[in-house]
């Protein structure tokens, strides 16, 4: 499979008005038991919290042709524990070639950081570029914090989406607009 950005994130609204007849196509990864992983074709309205609705809004507002790869791992409990992130950027790195990976969920704790940290390194010398937020309360969450990841906070300093600024010598590198914000017709705290 190829795209130009990967999305992991809650799904998505393909129905809404700004996203139809976008090139988007959708998967979810979930856990079938203690042995393995499902991963199955997604619903257009497969999106039950809106997050991953509005960054792909924010993604076609300024790469209007660009064509997304969803990929649902965590809906409205907005969890997403450390082994079905690790498969999934596994199955990434097998599966798909793109540009982008958009990470919005982290861990804050990781039992196996090397691990975590090998395959996105894998990732990036496949020349993917990953984006990923730190966690809303401010903790410092992976794979957001890795050097070979560029990690994404909100800042209040930051009013438009098209706003951001470079952190120099910290483990964040960018501040930008992830505060409570409209979009699509709902306000979501984007990060």
């Amino acid at each position: 499979m190829k795209y130009d950005i990967v999305i992991v994130d809650t799904g998505y609204n393909g129905s809404h008005p700004r996203l139809r007849n976008r090139n988007i196509t959708g998967i979810q990864i979930c856990k079938k038991d203690v042995f393995g992983y499902d991963i199955i074709t997604l619903p257009q309205d497969s999106d039950d919290v809106g997050h991953g609705t509005a960054i792909s809004n924010i993604i076609y507002t300024h790469a209007p042709d660009a064509s997304i790869l969803m990929v649902k791992i965590f809906d409205k409990l907005l969890y997403v524990d450390e082994d079905l992130l690790l498969f999934t950027l596994n199955y990434i790195l097998s599966n798909v070639e793109c540009k982008l990976i958009n990470l919005s969920p982290g861990i804050s704790a990781l039992k196996d950081y090397k691990k975590m940290y090998n395959i996105c390194d894998e990732i990036n010398k496949k020349g993917t570029v990953i984006v990923a937020a730190f966690d809303n309360d401010g903790s410092v969450s992976f794979p957001a914090a890795f050097d070979n990841v560029v990690g994404v906070t909100s800042n209040n300093y930051c009013y438009k989406n098209d706003e951001y600024f470079i952190i120099d010598n910290s483990i964040v590198n960018v501040g930008a607009n992830g505060n409570m914000q409209k979009s699509l017709g709902w306000i979501t705290n984007i990060q």
